[in-house]
């Protein structure tokens, strides 16, 4: 032991001067063995996490399928709310502390499926261990599909945050004015329903867009094999179709407000990638969310001089049309630059 350093000196365990070397040595090649691997805080946080398995709250051993099982627990407790939390003489503020608590546990189930798409397991195996496997093993393209599926069904959905009036009516108002504990939500009374679940989707949304996502996955494509990942073009798609549903295929539809917010998130990013893209951003992604904004123009063209459309919907097309045209304008001036 090496006082000076304060760990056991590496020089003499390389070299074989303490009674322990050859055990050490023998335990340094076991990092192939079933719980014997580890991850640290780079690996676990930020965008340029890649190991779906490094989480800092989950310990199973396949988070996608807890995402899951947690999600749907969350979203099948929502139209019971009131029945499980409020009590004679109780407040139906209780009811309100019991959707935001659950909705925060939705988001931190739902983020566990965002790393598999594009998604790499990372290993320390040294060359030559037993069983050793290479520092980094794609996710099965199944297995980052199945992931995309989750984020669709649970996140941008058309029945994802759907809630009973009956239930909505009994989110009450905290009215407990304390020391450091503000009684409204950012100066409302009322629970801000639209704000909080679009603050979800939308955050979402951004680690779906993020250039290191789209840069991982073009790598992917040449290190595995485009056959092997979940594509640029595959994950844009899938997102457009869930976001869009209502003028993806069939006759026109009214869109509810919850999801033209939602819309209207998913043209902000694409504008942003299109027009004024990230540092890093690929150009290739930026080519794919132009081909997105086209074809969903000629989809809401097809739809929006319907006379099932109630004014809002008509209003939010037209506006989403010229959004759109402004930034394929737009984004062919800054190609120029």
């Amino acid at each position: 032991y090496n006082p000076s350093v304060g760990s056991y000196d590496r020089w003499a365990i390389t070299y074989g001067y303490t009674p322990d070397a050859r055990k050490a040595a023998e335990v340094a090649r076991e990092a192939a063995k079933p719980g014997h691997a580890y991850g640290t805080d780079e690996d676990a946080r930020g965008m340029g996490a890649l190991d779906p398995t490094v989480n800092v709250y989950d310990l199973g051993s396949d988070p996608l399928a807890w995402g899951r099982m947690r999600a749907e627990r969350i979203r099948s407790l929502w139209p019971t709310l009131p029945d499980n939390v409020l009590a004679d003489n109780g407040r139906y503020a209780d009811v309100t502390d019991a959707y935001r608590t659950l909705l925060t546990e939705y988001a931190r189930a739902l983020g566990a499926a965002v790393k598999y798409i594009g998604g790499q397991y990372q290993y320390r195996d040294h060359v030559g261990d037993p069983n050793g496997r290479p520092p980094f093993v794609n996710v099965p393209k199944a297995k980052q599909r199945e992931a995309l599926e989750l984020l669709r069904t649970h996140a941008f959905d058309e029945s994802a945050f759907k809630l009973p009036r009956e239930v909505l009516a009994k989110f009450g108002a905290n009215r407990w004015s304390h020391w450091g504990q503000s009684n409204t939500w950012g100066g409302r009374i009322d629970f801000p329903l639209h704000e909080q679940v679009l603050g979800l989707q939308n955050s979402l949304l951004a680690q779906l867009t993020n250039p290191f996502l789209f840069a991982r996955i073009r790598d992917a494509e040449l290190k595995f094999g485009q056959r092997e990942v979940l594509t640029v073009p595959e994950l844009m798609e899938g997102l457009a179709q869930s976001v869009w549903s209502e003028v993806w295929s069939g006759s026109a539809r009214n869109i509810p407000s919850m999801r033209r917010d939602l819309q209207r998130a998913w043209l902000d990013h694409m504008t942003q990638i299109l027009v004024t893209p990230p540092s890093r951003m690929p150009a290739d992604a930026r080519a794919v969310a132009r081909m997105r904004l086209e074809d969903l123009d000629r989809r809401i063209a097809l739809r929006v001089n319907s006379r099932a459309l109630d004014d809002y919907t008509r209003a939010h097309l037209l506006e989403s049309r010229a959004r759109i045209a402004k930034a394929l304008e737009a984004g062919l001036e800054a190609e120029k630059r």
